[in-house]
């Protein structure tokens, strides 16, 4: 660093003393020197330039392009395996949560609305309470998704599609296709059937549409439908 300094002195120095006793001799050595400088500059440049143009290294390439692999392979097939666990262990919870919070229903209208075999069926009233509710016309209508939703769920007896069709039905009643029922249900507390007064309300509507989703599934499923005989 003393050695560069004394150097820059010097050669101020001589320029001072050319340029105060040979003024053109001074001019001429002062553009030599500064296209020196600018020369020695655009070395400098061109040198950075290309160590620039070789990054990344061939070493260093390879790391990126393995760690870029590793990335686009995540998750791996085990954890994979594990998300759709922890997700489907989540539905079911949100699905119990549901029911828990949302079925409350008044045990005299389900007497009214079910025969009370094994299994449950729906009576004349029910079959009526269906219909003027808008429950019947709400499957009939979303048929298609309500059967995606049983067939992602897997239902391995009866007795699963009738459970899963409610859970369905509870977390799809806070959808836009439940608009309808839920706009009746506001404006008709009571409704006249075969001249008894049956209290209407969102759980026991989907009771009702519970047993009508049930047996629409079990129609392409007869499988399901356990063999008393047996």
């Amino acid at each position: 660093m003393y050695i560069f300094r004394y150097k820059k002195n010097k050669m101020d120095s001589i320029l001072s003393f050319l340029g105060s006793n040979y003024p053109i001799i001074g001019m001429i050595l002062l553009g030599a020197y500064i296209v020196y400088k600018l020369s020695m500059y655009h070395v400098s440049i061109q040198i950075t330039k290309k160590k620039v143009d070789h990054l990344p290294c061939d070493t260093n390439s390879k790391k990126i392009d393995k760690l870029e692999m590793t990335l686009v392979s995540l998750p791996c097939e085990k954890h994979t395996q594990k998300i759709d666990e922890h997700n489907l262990n989540f539905e079911n919870l949100r699905d119990i949560l549901i029911e828990m919070q949302g079925i409350k229903k008044n045990k005299r209208v389900q007497t009214l609305l079910f025969n009370r075999f094994s299994p449950y069926t729906l009576s004349d009233t029910g079959q009526k309470y269906l219909e003027i509710t808008g429950g019947k016309e709400c499957i009939e209508t979303n048929i298609s998704l309500f059967i995606a939703e049983l067939d992602k769920m897997q239902p391995q007896t009866a007795y699963d599609v009738e459970d899963y069709s409610e859970r369905i039905l509870i977390r799809y009643s806070g959808n836009t296709i439940f608009k309808k029922i839920k706009d009746y249900v506001y404006v008709t507390p009571l409704v006249d059937i075969d001249g008894e007064n049956v209290e209407v309300s969102l759980p026991d509507v989907v009771s009702v549409m519970n047993l009508y989703l049930r047996d629409k599934y079990l129609e392409l499923h007869p499988e399901l439908i356990p063999n008393i005989e047996e």
